[in-house]
């Protein structure tokens, strides 16, 4: 077998080049991703974890010479960099009441307005609306909302047409202390929001945490026993 040393030297050449290139890829995606989440918090962590097994996979591919899997996996990284975050709240209370009483307190009109005042539901036609503050309200139309059993609270999604918040809020029974006939319960009020990052959701989304932080807060103070 002959051996040609120029034409086994320039397939070094374009291993090795096409390999760099690969990696400066990688490694520019993967930065550019780092970058684009790097304000965050728990939510940016399980992305940063993600980013890293992708980076990892990247390394192993080049090692062992499988560029076109080192090139997949440079592909991903870039297009999680160029994914949209998610950004999210939660807020809680422990209200001194039953499930039912924890439920009508939330859903029936009258008595939410009296926690939620900055709250109001405005019916056009078929458009159910969510209006959020008083001053500069946020108008947000009702995409879907529906009770679920398993949470037992309500999913629901609306939108503004640049962006769309979803969420839940669930009840569930949980031990506050103790009493002569045994354990006392109480019922835990549980929201969750989250919407994508960008400055017109996060600016809801900071307005729809301060009301139901208030409204919980209220309804605490006042159905608690003090």
């Amino acid at each position: 077998m002959r051996v040609y040393p120029a034409l086994t030297t320039l397939l070094d050449v374009w291993t090795v080049v096409f390999a760099s290139a690969l990696v400066g890829a990688g490694i520019c995606g993967l930065v550019a991703a780092g970058l684009s989440f790097r304000d965050g918090r728990r939510n940016r962590s399980r992305e940063s974890r993600g980013l890293l097994r992708i980076s990892q996979r990247f390394a192993d591919r080049v090692a062992k010479g499988d560029f076109y899997a080192a090139e997949a996996a440079a592909a991903q990284a870039f297009a999680e960099a160029g994914r949209p975050r998610i950004v999210g709240w939660d807020e809680r209370a422990v209200l001194d009441l039953s499930l039912e009483e924890a439920r009508r307190e939330l859903t029936e009109t009258a008595a939410a307005a009296t926690w939620f005042p900055d709250v109001r539901r405005v019916t056009r036609g078929d458009v159910v609306e969510v209006v959020l503050g008083r001053e500069e309200p946020i108008h947000l139309a009702v995409v879907s909302e529906a009770w679920t059993p398993d949470l037992d609270g309500v999913v629901f999604e609306a939108s503004c047409g640049a962006f769309s918040m979803s969420g839940s809020l669930s009840v569930r029974t949980v031990v506050a202390g103790t009493e002569a006939s045994g354990l006392k319960t109480a019922v835990e009020v549980l929201v969750h929001a989250e919407t994508i990052d960008v400055p017109e959701a996060r600016r809801a989304l900071a307005r729809a945490q301060l009301i139901t932080h208030d409204g919980l807060a209220r309804m605490a103070a006042r159905l608690n026993p003090r």
